[in-house]
């Protein structure tokens, strides 16, 4: 089975940048973790300890080694969750990157999305996060959050040949 990740953050920097909100779509269930509801360590604790997580055969997202994974695994706050086999669970994990799968070229999502016929609804990317979390605007954060981690699985079951479920 494969889970679709989508991490959102305050700009670019994996390292440096705080995670606001991370979705976690499995099994058609979608697991929400919000800054506007806890912490930046208690969204990165409870996304790794999540047993559906860790369960995984496959995790996917678009960028997701340079980008999702990195936002988790670099950022300080993750290091108090990090123990050796949880460490190691990561890492020895089937992460597939539709980026990667594509050949790695510098084009968007939207790029993939659009030559694969799919639409997007939002009008939100992630360069606005910032902007909309300042603004206190989570509600269009979280819609942002949620249309990536569909386009991502449509876009995962186009590549690979498999029948569109959404």
């Amino acid at each position: 089975m494969t889970a679709f990740v989508d991490i959102e953050t305050l700009g670019s920097n994996p390292y440096q940048r705080r995670i606001v909100m991370i979705h976690l779509n499995h099994a058609k269930r979608i697991q929400p973790w919000k800054a506007c509801e806890t912490s930046e360590p208690e969204i990165i604790g409870s996304f790794i300890e999540a047993p559906d997580f860790l369960r995984n055969d496959e995790v996917a997202e678009f960028n997701i080694l340079n980008f999702d994974f990195l936002s988790v695994t670099g950022r300080p706050p993750a290091h108090h969750h990090m123990d050796c086999s949880t460490h190691r669970e990561l890492h020895n994990r089937y992460w597939f990157d539709l980026l990667q799968f594509l050949g790695g070229q510098n084009k968007s999502v939207n790029c993939w999305i659009s030559k694969c016929g799919i639409k997007r609804d939002c009008s939100c990317t992630g360069r606005d996060v910032l902007l909309l979390f300042e603004r206190d605007e989570y509600g269009k954060v979280e819609t942002h959050g949620v249309e990536d981690l569909i386009l991502c699985e449509l876009l995962h079951d186009k590549l690979l040949g498999e029948e569109v479920r959404h």
